[in-house]
């Protein structure tokens, strides 16, 4: 009897560690695969890191209408205005809101994010730059981008939607 418990206990040790064995590769398979998944670029976003077609993955409450292409800087920065809903003090209160006090901004500047209509502004705060991206329409911080506006921060850019 003491023999046939001892087979029996050998082969339930044999089964665990079979067992404890593929789930570990199971689970290595699992880790590399959400790896590769959380570096790959969303579903239909473009791979090419050269283009220039830079896709805001927010939605502003004003759009471009499309007839305001080739127009000059000077024209669409009229254009822009008459389709802002906030001022651009507005813009810059809502983009100094949630940073501590001490932060600073710049004058808001419309521009056309890819077919919205934005104020963007740089407030600085704690040494750091953040470019903010302020909706025209309802004064709504749209975007956060670490780094300004010219890149600066590139290496350690993080955007923030909001």
């Amino acid at each position: 009897m003491r023999g046939k418990l001892i087979v029996f206990v050998a082969v339930g040790v044999a089964a665990l560690a079979i067992g404890a064995g593929s789930a570990a590769a199971y689970m290595s398979k699992q880790a590399a695969t959400n790896a590769v998944a959380a570096t790959a670029p969303p579903s239909g976003a473009s791979q090419n890191a050269d283009s220039n077609d830079q896709q805001p993955s927010y939605k502003g409450s004003v759009t471009v209408p499309s007839d305001s292409n080739g127009q000059t800087e000077g024209d669409e920065s009229k254009a822009l205005a008459g389709l802002a809903k906030i001022s651009a003090d507005d813009a810059k209160k809502a983009a100094l809101n949630g940073y501590p006090a001490g932060a600073t901004a710049t004058t808001p500047v419309l521009e056309d994010e890819n077919g919205n209509v934005v104020y963007g502004v740089e407030v600085t705060s704690a040494g750091k730059t953040f470019d903010v991206k302020v909706d025209a329409g309802n004064g709504k911080v749209l975007a956060t981008e670490e780094g300004g506006a010219d890149g600066g921060g590139e290496s350690g850019a993080t955007e923030t939607n909001n």
